[in-house]
């Protein structure tokens, strides 16, 4: 609160002294710090300081390797730059996502906003030019309420009441967007994912046997010497496990077991399953 009063006051103070006859203080503060035209303004230099930290967290988040080294550095200057432009907040710092996630984040709202724009420029705004212009030019001898438009020289009445929907529908739809585009977009990845593709207990047990394999190359760390074999498409779980021999098959499906068991321990403490 301290620190919010003293940029209301200084910010203040610097707009002040934009002023091109200042009294009192302010044009103490002026004589200070010189007249010449070639100055730069102290109220500019007030809002630059003040922007700095955003400007500054904008830049790390869109290069996270960036982000990243500043974070792990141990020199002093850095540190005072990363404490300058974090948050308060705890919960989530340190956690950054990828480049390459950022850019499609960035897309997806400039595809968004772009057919926003668009839409709405063509089919809410554009066909109420003409219609205005007309309502404009119509000349007015005599107003039916006269008393809410005693001196009124022009239908501004109509115009208010004829834009007035387009300009609430044109503030409000971006919600509309997004669930659209949220909806397509989240429906094209999770089909990619292969997201809900097993739809009942049949399929689930029907394709157990493919899940120790599936859990051993997702969550299991690659091996040196197996990390040749993770490039390029990968092959079925289903087919793989039976190529694979009996001893690999042993490993794979203990690996599984023991976490399994956990998972089944698990939903038995939080009571989502009992022991029948």
């Amino acid at each position: 609160f301290i620190l919010a009063a003293m940029w209301v006051v200084l910010l203040s103070v610097t707009y002040a002294y934009t002023w091109e006859k200042p009294t009192g203080i302010i044009r103490t503060i002026k004589n200070w710090f010189g007249n010449g035209p070639d100055q730069p303004s102290l109220f500019i230099i007030a809002v630059v300081v003040y922007l700095l930290p955003d400007m500054l967290a904008a830049v790390l988040f869109a290069l996270p390797l960036l982000r990243r080294k500043l974070e792990g550095s141990d020199y002093k200057l850095m540190r005072l730059i990363m404490w300058w432009s974090q948050t308060r907040l705890f919960v989530g710092r340190g956690m950054h996502e990828s480049a390459f996630s950022l850019f499609m984040y960035t897309m997806f709202w400039v595809a968004l906003l772009l057919t926003k724009f668009v839409f709405s420029y063509y089919v809410e705004i554009k066909p109420l030019v003409e219609p205005t212009k007309d309502i404009m030019k119509f000349p007015i001898n005599h107003f039916r309420w006269h008393e809410f438009f005693p001196r009124a020289k022009g239908n501004i009445g109509v115009v208010i009441s004829l834009w007035a929907p387009v300009i609430l529908v044109y503030f409000m739809d971006t919600q509309i967007w997004y669930t659209i585009f949220s909806t397509l977009v989240g429906g094209v990845y999770g089909a990619f994912q292969r997201l809900g593709e097993i739809r009942t207990l049949g399929m689930l047990r029907s394709r157990f046997d493919s899940i120790p394999l599936a859990v051993n190359d997702c969550l299991v760390p690659v091996e040196t010497s197996d990390a040749r074999r993770k490039k390029g498409l990968r092959s079925n779980f289903k087919n793989r496990f039976k190529e694979m021999t009996h001893e690999d098959k042993e490993k794979v499906a203990a690996r599984f077991a023991q976490m399994w068991n956990e998972i089944v321990s698990s939903f038995r403490e939080e009571d989502l399953i009992d022991n029948r």
